[in-house]
């Protein structure tokens, strides 16, 4: 098969050849001087048109904090033997792309979100 010119429009349609109605997980890495270098598993919410990816996370978290520090980012999405690597910059989303993406989330998510304390050391003796 030949590869499209756009490495995104086959990214879109390996995603839409899996979409089941389940979530679309992505691995995300940031860094920072202070903190080091760190992954984590999120939802990816959508492919936008420039071939960014949405995700979403509290403003508070520790990958917040690590990209006021460094925007350089990189996601890794593998399903079967297909892998992709993103690499590139983030960017924290307008006030309407937050709401855009915090609408994304499922209920339960919605609901739980304000309690979570992400990226905060757990006080295991308490």
């Amino acid at each position: 098969a030949e590869m499209p010119a756009e490495p995104c429009v086959l990214l879109r349609a390996w995603i839409d050849e899996l979409d089941d109605g389940g979530p679309c997980y992505v691995v995300l890495a940031t860094s920072s001087a202070s903190e080091g270098a760190t992954a984590r598993t999120l939802v990816l919410q959508r492919l936008l048109a420039s071939g960014g990816l949405l995700v979403g996370s509290s403003a508070e978290s520790l990958k917040a904090r690590q990209l006021a520090d460094d925007v350089r980012a990189e996601a890794v999405l593998r399903w079967g033997h297909r892998q992709v690597r993103v690499r590139g910059r983030m960017r924290e989303g307008s006030a309407e792309e937050t709401a855009d993406s915090f609408r994304l989330q499922l209920k339960g998510f919605r609901l739980g979100l304000p309690m979570l304390q992400q990226g905060q050391p757990i006080d295991e003796a308490g």
